[in-house]
């Protein structure tokens, strides 16, 4: 367990990195109207101490400070399983 983990969070951090990029960039294209983020799993307001959510709940507030118009998908399942991936 400890190699599968090993640099997880350097890894979360380019995924974090990497979702703020690509906000700021929507941010710019006056033709995006309407940003859908589906974060395939539930995720609570307030952490619950799970990585993966706390992941999905900054990139969600990251959206917050641009104006966007955003919808949110928080799976009650995940769409893997449902799409048989």
């Amino acid at each position: 367990m400890d190699q599968a983990l090993e640099g997880a969070e350097v890894l979360f951090e380019l995924i974090l990195a990497g979702a703020r990029a690509i906000t700021a960039d929507i941010a710019k294209r006056r033709n995006v109207w309407l940003t859908i983020f589906n974060t395939g799993m539930p995720v609570p307001d307030a952490s619950q101490g799970i990585c993966a959510q706390d992941v999905c709940r900054t990139i969600r507030d990251n959206f917050r400070p641009y104006g966007l118009q955003v919808t949110s998908i928080q799976s009650v399942c995940y769409l893997k399983n449902l799409l048989g991936g």
